[in-house]
């Protein structure tokens, strides 16, 4: 949960094959945000790709929801690597 814990956040750092370049990173990260509007990706300080996912839980939810959006994390991710991965940079 975030600290005001009106939210849950989901991340996932993204296996980068090695040698690969901050400038083919950012780029991968810009195209799923720009192609891909269910997940957000960044590259952090560590130079890693990390698509992250907010699940509000403001006013309540139930962990039924929680499983289902979780689930739909997971396959968006793996969407937005299969459609924006055009320099094949992920392992």
């Amino acid at each position: 949960p975030t600290q005001q814990r009106e939210r849950i956040l989901l991340i996932t750092f993204v296996g980068i094959k090695d040698g690969v370049e901050l400038r083919q990173k950012l780029e991968f990260a810009n195209r799923v945000n720009n192609e891909i509007s269910s997940v957000r990706a960044h590259v952090n300080r560590k130079e890693s790709v990390v698509f992250d996912y907010h699940i509000s839980v403001e006013g309540g939810v139930t962990g039924q929801a929680i499983v289902a959006a979780t689930q739909f994390f997971l396959l968006a991710a793996a969407h937005a690597i299969d459609q924006c991965d055009q320099a094949d940079i992920v392992r």
